[in-house]
């Protein structure tokens, strides 16, 4: 492909030559033929930004995105939500220009997540609640529910069941004014 400079603004491209007519085309105006704007996105003015901004099938391109709610139009941000969250699309509908943007923030602010983080995340929540259901376990069943073999008696007093085999929901252990802990069946 051969471009020639003619001056620091025009360029002039050989493929361009079309009936002997020379096509040329200034730096800083917008890249379609007959608009001769600023470029404003892109390669783009600000007429002609939905070129920049969205993909063929009008949907919103999250690496240029803007963050500017006057850079999209109601259908476009329709449309992309609506792709995103195909279960939401009753609600999607009655959303008005404000709110969809502010629908697709959102959107854009979870879906940024790289699956290696979310992994990092769900591993955070996993130990999260497993120290919660530690603790109400230990409230609620007593100190020896995770570790049995702290308890002074190694069997129930009533049933004579040994203390290990005792099902979990049904394990109650409490600690004395000695500090001896004892387990037995709620049941007995």
């Amino acid at each position: 492909m051969g471009y020639v400079i003619l001056n620091n603004l025009n360029i002039i491209n050989r493929n361009n030559i079309m009936n002997e007519r020379i096509i040329s085309k200034k730096m800083n105006e917008c890249e379609l033929n007959d608009c001769s704007n600023k470029r404003t996105h892109g390669c783009f003015c600000k007429k002609h930004k939905e070129h920049y901004l969205l993909d063929e099938n009008g949907m919103i391109i999250n690496e240029r995105f803007t963050s500017n709610i006057s850079d999209y139009k109601v259908l476009s941000l329709k449309k992309t939500c609506e792709s995103l969250h195909p279960n939401e699309k009753k609600h999607i509908r009655k959303l008005k220009k404000k709110e969809l943007f502010q629908y697709f923030l959102i959107i854009l602010k979870y879906s940024s997540i790289s699956p290696q983080e979310l992994n990092h995340i769900k591993s955070v929540q996993n130990i999260v609640k497993n120290k919660i259901k530690e603790r109400k376990l230990l409230k609620i069943h007593g100190p020896a529910c995770i570790n049995r073999e702290i308890c002074n008696n190694s069997e129930d007093f009533y049933t004579f069941e040994d203390i290990k085999d005792i099902p979990q929901k049904y394990f109650f252990s409490y600690k004395d004014e000695k500090d001896i802990i004892w387990g037995f069946d709620i049941r007995s």
